[in-house]
């Protein structure tokens, strides 16, 4: 029977069909937008909170009908959108887009808060620029237009004041060896799992290891397992503790030393002491069982184990990495940690480039208050003893956005275009995304000295468990 003829489909079945991930049928099933059906001894779905007898491991499924209506009165929404915003560029609302999509191959290599998705880069790039181009990000964050400037055959450099955000961008760029890759990420996860699982052995992951390695013993030094620093000890539960300074540990004796950090980065990030509605943001920890908005009212408990997160991330890092080798170029990039307003960019232009002049620009720089990109992953900071610029950051949300914060926040971004200027290429295509609320982006082309050409405005569309859209505008400068 073809999925359209049936009235329920399983979760892998309905993101298919709808052409999602099975994680957005998942947030919908969590967030009530529809429910979640079991199948009872006489063949008959029942909505989970009726069915009495789940066993273990039961399928869930869905409802057709009810994704349809779902889906459907999401499309009205954005109609409605397009009809109370006409002035939209419509080439850039990717309202059909699925999340695989929005999220494909390196690009959720490591969550960041704040990025655009890549097909924004990739229409200005397109249509825009040609092949051997070399394009500039100055607030580069996870390196969204490096990587879409990669797969177009494009030149590019990167710099973020953030030196994480460097690593990241590094490990997402980088020309790897894969099957290297894959034993090692692989191969570390085995030793960590090797100590800590009940049976103390080694373990198959999924498909990627074909046989069963023999069990091991494993000597270590207890002091590895135990740590001073405050933060961490607030954030994660003991035995997290101990897996991740086991895995920070075993680092120096692999290739890939970077990308086994941001490996550990993506997994501690969900394995924290918090509410699982409130990791992207979370402000406290929790330590006691709790009613979780996430899941429906339901009683969950804090994470205490670091192990299910490095298994899932490191099998899906090894897909990721293998999925964009496939279409990675040979191109030159440079990511550097800096501060925009600082850089050399003669310096970098001779010493990487040959002199060639920057051909243009896509960035999207910090908006004005709202996140501590410091702070969003100061669990990392703190793990790996990382520097932090927080007095730097422009835009900052411990900042404010008072009247001099704002005014602050124009001269910052006004200074990294007056330090770019001398390196661009006549026929320079400068594009900044930015939710420009305060209305504040043409002076600060006035104040650099570039002027505003054009306007691209455009709907940003939130996941499901978002219940608003915000708007933001894609500048074109120019030089005088």
């Amino acid at each position: 029977m073809s999925v359209e003829n049936k009235e329920f489909l399983t979760i892998k079945e309905a993101a298919k069909f709808f052409d999602k991930t099975d994680s957005n049928i998942s947030y919908l099933i969590q967030y009530g937008r529809i429910k979640k059906y079991y199948l009872n001894e006489n063949d008959e779905y029942i909505d989970s909170e009726k069915f009495k007898k789940k066993k273990n491991n039961q399928t869930p499924y869905v409802s057709l009908y009810e994704l349809k209506k779902y889906f459907s009165k999401i499309n009205k929404k954005y109609e409605e959108i397009l009809k109370n915003h006409p002035d939209f560029n419509k080439e850039l609302l990717f309202f059909d887009l699925s999340e695989r999509e929005r999220t494909k191959h390196v690009h959720r290599l490591h969550p960041y808060l704040g990025k655009f998705i890549p097909q924004l880069a990739e229409y200005y790039l397109i249509k825009y620029f040609k092949k051997n181009n070399l394009i500039l990000d100055p607030f580069m964050g996870s390196g969204t237009t490096l990587i879409e400037a990669n797969v177009k055959n494009m030149k590019s450099i990167g710099i973020d004041i953030s030196i994480l955000n460097c690593m990241i961008a590094q490990a997402k760029l980088e020309d790897y060896n894969i099957p290297l890759a894959k034993k090692e990420i692989l191969g570390i996860y085995n030793e960590v799992s090797g100590l800590f699982n009940k049976k103390k052995n080694y373990r198959k992951i999924d498909e990627f290891i074909q046989q069963d390695s023999k069990s091991k013993k494993l000597e270590f030094n207890n002091d590895v397992l135990r740590t001073k620093n405050r933060y961490l000890n607030k954030w994660f539960a003991i035995n997290t503790i101990k897996q991740m300074l086991y895995y920070k540990s075993l680092i120096p004796k692999f290739h890939y030393q970077n990308l086994l950090k941001i490996i550990l980065s993506r997994s501690i990030r969900s394995a924290r002491l918090t509410y699982h509605f409130k990791l992207t943001r979370a402000s406290e920890p929790v330590y006691e069982p709790y009613i979780c908005r996430k899941h429906k009212n339901k009683i969950c408990a804090p994470t205490t184990t670091l192990l299910p997160f490095i298994k899932k991330y490191s099998v899906d890092t090894v897909k990721r990495l293998s999925e964009f080798a496939k279409i990675r170029k040979k191109q030159p990039f440079e990511i550097i940690h800096g501060d925009s307003r600082e850089i050399n960019f003669n310096l970098i232009l001779e010493n990487k480039f040959q002199g060639q002049k920057i051909d243009g620009i896509i960035c999207s720089p910090p908006y004005v208050g709202l996140i501590d990109y410091h702070l969003e992953h100061q669990f990392t900071y703190e793990l790996f003893n990382l520097p932090m610029d927080l007095d730097n950051e422009i835009g900052s949300n411990s900042k404010g956005t008072s009247a001099f914060a704002r005014e602050d926040y124009q001269k910052s971004i006004a200074d990294v275009f007056i330090n770019i200027k001398d390196f661009l290429n006549k026929n320079d295509k400068i594009f900044v995304v930015a939710n420009d609320k305060w209305n504040i982006y043409p002076e600060i082309a006035e104040l650099a000295g570039y002027k505003v050409i054009n306007i691209d405005k455009r709907a940003v569309t939130r996941r499901a468990s978002s219940k608003s859209e915000f708007f933001e505008s894609i500048f074109q400068f120019s030089l005088d």
